[in-house]
């Protein structure tokens, strides 16, 4: 996300550059998006991150599948769309680049 826009992180929390950075360095576990997190684990670093205690830390100690899970609510709890028609020719040039 950093190297297709240098500037996104004036549009994309830093929380949650974080967590996609993260994820990708820890792309070998298996079953990353599919296996659940724990609730009790979830519910501690969504606290931690609404508080704003791990918000710039790169999140070393925490489970993949919880940062995972804590992703997919994230988006699932966005209200309207993400990508919008006005976007549309941005997030194709961006997957592009990904896919070369």
């Amino acid at each position: 996300l950093v190297e297709i826009s240098p500037d996104c992180s004036a549009m994309v929390p830093r929380v949650l550059v974080n967590m996609i950075v993260f994820l990708d360095n820890h792309r070998e576990a298996e079953g990353i998006f599919r296996i659940s997190g724990t609730n009790r684990r979830l519910k501690i670093l969504r606290t931690s991150i609404c508080q704003q205690r791990i918000a710039n830390d790169p999140l070393r100690p925490v489970n993949p599948h919880d940062v995972a899970c804590l992703l997919k609510h994230f988006f699932r709890d966005v209200p309207g769309y993400l990508l919008t028609k006005e976007c549309l020719s941005d997030m194709m040039t961006a997957a592009g680049r990904y896919n070369s």
